[in-house]
């Protein structure tokens, strides 16, 4: 049975309880009568604060709240930089504020991994360790393809012919441009929107824990793309064409 990383935490249920057995960890209930596979990506802790901004301020899914959010980046990132220096340990514990009734940009993909706790009582290896030990594949956003190739090896126990690029001379663009339902109807987004060198340093305030943690996702992730080339004596395609 596979699973994604949930977006809410849940307490690990008691021996008598009726209900499916939940992982401590991240929070995912677990089937006990099948063996369960975990995968997750990370993304660049920069983008992604863009992203949210955007997400929050044109999406269709937000658009009943729309107008709570301020008119300017800089702005709602100067609100936050704000709340995480007044009290960053109540920001980080809630995954939706009142005040814009969107996310909080308040190192969110750590707060939701439980990353600051392990990296506040483990050297750097045990930390990169424990989290290899989390999931089966931590894949990374911006090696889209290369993620569902080492996810898809690591399932199957086969390498997907599209994957194999020792014998390929060329690389083909493997990311079509987004539909609009496929965007969410957004216009502006995290890996390509430029920002000011003032919004670099509001944003890096609010990403230092996710930023340690992206930093051993790739770190981890190359490691597993190492190990798969090794296996299969090939080297795997950074994209490929469905």
């Amino acid at each position: 049975k596979e699973s994604g990383v949930s977006t809410e935490s849940s307490s690990s249920s008691s021996a008598l309880s009726l209900s499916p057995p939940i992982d401590s960890k991240t929070g995912i209930i677990m089937d006990p009568n099948e063996p369960t596979r975990l995968y997750t990506l990370l993304r660049s802790p920069r983008e992604h604060v863009i992203s949210q901004y955007f997400h929050c301020k044109e999406s269709r899914d937000h658009i009943k709240f729309r107008d709570l959010m301020p008119n300017t980046f800089d702005e709602w990132l100067e609100y936050w930089v704000e709340q995480k220096r007044l009290n960053s340990k109540a920001v980080n514990f809630r995954f939706k504020d009142v005040k814009f009734k969107c996310t909080i940009p308040v190192n969110l993909q750590s707060t939701l991994l439980k990353f600051e706790e392990m990296n506040t009582s483990k050297t750097s290896d045990e930390v990169k360790e424990e989290l290899a030990t989390m999931f089966d594949v931590i894949g990374v956003q911006d090696q889209m393809d290369k993620s569902i190739c080492v996810i898809l090896t690591t399932y199957t126990g086969q390498l997907p012919e599209k994957c194999n690029c020792s014998k390929n001379d060329h690389h083909h663009p493997s990311r079509r441009k987004l539909r609009q339902h496929q965007s969410h109807y957004v216009i502006h987004h995290g890996a390509t929107y430029n920002t000011t060198s003032k919004q670099n340093e509001l944003i890096d305030e609010l990403i230092n824990t996710d930023q340690v943690l992206f930093e051993h996702a790739v770190d981890i992730f190359a490691q597993q793309v190492e190990e798969v080339e090794e296996e299969f004596g090939i080297t795997l395609c950074d994209s490929f064409t469905l």
